[in-house]
């Protein structure tokens, strides 16, 4: 309903104009809202902040925090080495899939799917969907910078060895949020179409309560028994109907190795799309 004038009779019933009886009561109880508002928003703040500090004093937290800085210096030596020139993805057009059906005459169980995207470096998610797409295996017939730098034997710190095999053997996917361990920072995941789970770390996830709303698109790495999630991570309501059409129709024919043209459809939702979709920080 539109707001009375201030001169014509107040809405309450008392037969007094609007600005003598309710105006200046609904204009403080508006501001006593907004107060009580900020006031929350303000405490949450401070809780978080206190919880973070908190879980940094904690000794997987400290190791958690190296591994993301030995993980993010790699990634930009690796995003250097593509801007320099020095790599260039190959695509095999002959290699065939080995069936995941029961029937390897289905011309679907041997299908290879190529797909040609382009990504805005001017953008947050431009850049992370390039790192998606040459830093990590995206399919098993595309070549990718992490290959690369092992073939090369680009490092030669165990330690860095160790975390290139791990870039290479990691899983991206889509995620729903089971459980949180607010105390330990962290998060538990399940597989939407495989149902396979992961306990990664993440200070930020752990302390979302409203966890169980929605799905999450993401890369998980684990590193000496470490799991943590990486790369452009986008968020869905699941009360979303693309959502939800979309994970219908994969569920009906599911295939492993198209993982890349289902991060490209949601990738290519979320840019048309960017006021109505979160993208998600990891934090430390």
């Amino acid at each position: 309903m539109s707001k009375p004038g201030r001169n014509e009779p107040c809405p309450c019933g008392s037969g007094k104009k609007y600005k003598k009886c309710c105006f200046g009561k609904e204009e403080a109880e508006a501001e006593e809202r907004e107060r009580d508002a900020e006031f929350q928003r303000t405490l949450q703040m401070m809780m978080s902040n206190m919880r973070r500090r908190k879980l940094e004093q904690k000794p997987h937290i400290k190791d958690y925090k190296k591994i993301r800085r030995m993980h993010d210096e790699i990634v930009g030596g690796m995003m250097n080495y593509h801007d320099e020139g020095k790599f260039q993805q190959a695509v095999d057009t002959d290699y065939v899939l080995s069936s995941d059906k029961k029937d390897d005459n289905d011309p679907k169980a041997r299908e290879v799917y190529i797909i040609e995207a382009e990504f805005d470096p001017d953008t947050r998610e431009g850049i992370h969907g390039l790192i998606e797409s040459v830093v990590y295996k995206v399919a098993p017939n595309v070549s990718c910078i992490t290959e690369d730098f092992i073939r090369k034997n680009r490092y030669r710190k165990p330690e860095k060895i160790e975390m290139l095999q791990s870039m290479l053997h990691s899983h991206a996917g889509l995620f729903e949020v089971t459980a949180i361990d607010s105390e330990d920072g962290y998060a538990f995941l399940r597989e939407v179409f495989t149902g396979q789970e992961y306990k990664i770390t993440d200070t930020g996830m752990s302390g979302n309560q409203n966890h169980d709303n929605f799905y999450i698109y993401m890369r998980v790495i684990t590193y000496q028994d470490v799991s943590f999630g990486t790369g452009l991570s986008l968020m869905f309501e699941k009360t979303d109907p693309f959502i939800i059409s979309f994970i219908k129709r994969e569920q009906k024919e599911y295939m492993p190795h198209a993982e890349y043209t289902r991060f490209i459809e949601l990738y290519n939702r979320f840019t048309k799309h960017p006021s109505k979709y979160e993208i998600v920080g990891h934090s430390f």
